[in-house]
C-alpha cells in the first residue's frame, strides 16, 4: 500500500484538528485535503487511506473503495444513525471526534496494516448491523472447551457491549487490573490483537451470541 493519506472531511475545525494529529503522527505520508470529488479524480491516487465523516456523498466513497483505498470513518456521538450505512460500505475503522487522538492514530495505523478499528462506543451499535445482514450468526452459540476459563468468557461477553475495563470491573466486582490481565489472556488465547477482533472472531465462529 502507498502512504496516500486522503482526508475528507467538512467541517473547517475537525478537518483541521485531524490535519494537525495526521502532520504530527505521520509525517512521512502524502497526505491530501480533498474539497470535491473532481480534485480527487484528479489526483489519480492508486491506494491508501481515507480519512472521512458521515456527510461524504456515496460517489465519492463508492470512487475510494474501488481505488483499493481503506476507509477510516471520524464521527460525532450525534452521527451514529449513519453507522450502518457506512457499515454496508465496509468502512474499515471507526472512531468518534471527541476520542483520545491517540484512538484516532490507531485507526489509520491499523488501516494502513489492513486491520480493522472500531472505538468501544461503537460496537454495539456496529454488531447490531452485523446482525441483521448475517442472519446465518442467530444459530445458538458453543464455547469450546479449554479455550477460554468461565471468567474470560464473561468478561468477552461484557466486550462485545463495549464496556471499558473500569466498568466490566466494576459489573464483575472485581479490581480493573485483573480485568486488564483477563483481556491479555483472551487477546493471547484467541491470536487478535485488540477487543474488536476478538469479539468479531468470538461470534464468527459462534463461540458466543450477537445478541
Amino acid at each position: 500500500m502507498e502512504n496516500n493519506l486522503v482526508i475528507l472531511i467538512e467541517k473547517p475545525i475537525y478537518r483541521e484538528g485531524i490535519l494537525s494529529l495526521v502532520a504530527e503522527k505521520f509525517p512521512n505520508h502524502n497526505t491530501h485535503v480533498i474539497n470535491d470529488f473532481i480534485q480527487l479524480q484528479e489526483l489519480k491516487l492508486k491506494d491508501g487511506v481515507a480519512i472521512v465523516d458521515c456527510n461524504i456523498k456515496s460517489q465519492t466513497l463508492q470512487w475510494l473503495i474501488d481505488h483499493h483505498f481503506k476507509i477510516v470513518l471520524i464521527l460525532s456521538t450525534h452521527e451514529c444513525d449513519r453507522l450502518e450505512l457506512m457499515f454496508s460500505y465496509g468502512a474499515d475503522g471507526y472512531v468518534l471526534y471527541d476520542t483520545d487522538p491517540e484512538d484516532i492514530r490507531e485507526a489509520i495505523a491499523k488501516a494502513f496494516k489492513h486491520e480493522a478499528y472500531v472505538h468501544n462506543q461503537l460496537v454495539p451499535t456496529l454488531l447490531e448491523e452485523y446482525k441483521r445482514l448475517n442472519d446465518f450468526l442467530f444459530n445458538k452459540a458453543v464455547k469450546p472447551d479449554g479455550l477460554l476459563s468461565k471468567r474470560e468468557w464473561e468478561v468477552l461477553e461484557l466486550i462485545k457491549q463495549g464496556l471499558s475495563n473500569k466498568k466490566i470491573a466494576e459489573e464483575l466486582f472485581i479490581t480493573e487490573k485483573t480485568i486488564k490481565t483477563h483481556v491479555t489472556s483472551i487477546f493471547k488465547k484467541l491470536q487478535v490483537n485488540d477487543r474488536t477482533t476478538a469479539v468479531m472472531k468470538a461470534i464468527r465462529n459462534k463461540w458466543i451470541s450477537i445478541s
